[in-house]
């Protein structure tokens, strides 16, 4: 099997995603798929959408995006607000791609997005899925997030999910009596209660 690299679309790849199976049967009504992707990547642009592919170096295995600022339109602070809630949309896979080949691709471009969303300093990460597709659905429980809402779009149930995101742990404190983590090499430690002092300059040389 081919190496899968996730990576950031580039709107070289608009002609290789139009034709992967990924964009769904019909762009939105009045759009053509040439148009929504030339919008993505202008928000993109913009730093208000991330766009990942998993690429196989022949086709695009699936992608997903991930929304730092919402649309013109949209006023969902809870699904994503343009400070600390990103929202993880359009996870898809390429079509008759096997099952075990299909999970692997969703868990890495899962974990992409995570890692991308905290690199921007977000705190919650919300993905919203058709009810449908109770296998993404079961697979976003186990990346570990939860139900908060499900909306009716058009004879569709949404569901919306959301996972806290935590950079940093502090550690619990040592022990009474244990010894002091050892410091980088090199470096040397003081010893409790002493005083650390500077070293004496050197007395200039006395005159005969």
């Amino acid at each position: 099997m081919s190496r899968i690299i996730i990576r950031l679309a580039v709107p070289a790849d608009q002609r290789r995603l139009i034709s992967s199976g990924l964009l769904g049967t019909a762009p939105p009504s009045g759009a053509t798929w040439d148009d929504r992707l030339r919008a993505w990547f202008l928000e993109q642009q913009r730093a208000h959408r991330l766009i990942l592919v998993a690429d196989d170096g022949s086709t695009f295995l699936g992608w997903v995006h991930i929304v730092f600022k919402p649309s013109q339109g949209m006023n969902d602070p809870e699904v994503v607000n343009g400070k600390d809630v990103a929202l993880m949309e359009h996870l898809r896979l390429r079509p008759k791609t096997p099952m075990k080949l299909s999970e692997e691709v969703a868990n890495q471009l899962e974990r992409e997005a995570e890692n991308l969303a905290r690199k921007r300093n977000m705190t919650r990460l919300t993905y919203m899925v058709s009810a449908e597709a109770g296998t993404l659905v079961k697979q976003a429980r186990d990346w570990g997030f939860v139900e908060f809402r499900v909306m009716n779009d058009g004879g569709k149930n949404l569901v919306f999910m959301r996972k806290r995101l935590v950079e940093f742990q502090v550690a619990p404190p040592a022990p009474a009596g244990a010894a002091p983590a050892p410091g980088p090499a090199g470096a040397r430690s003081t010893p409790p209660g002493a005083a650390a002092t500077a070293p004496k300059a050197a007395e200039p040389p006395k005159k005969p």
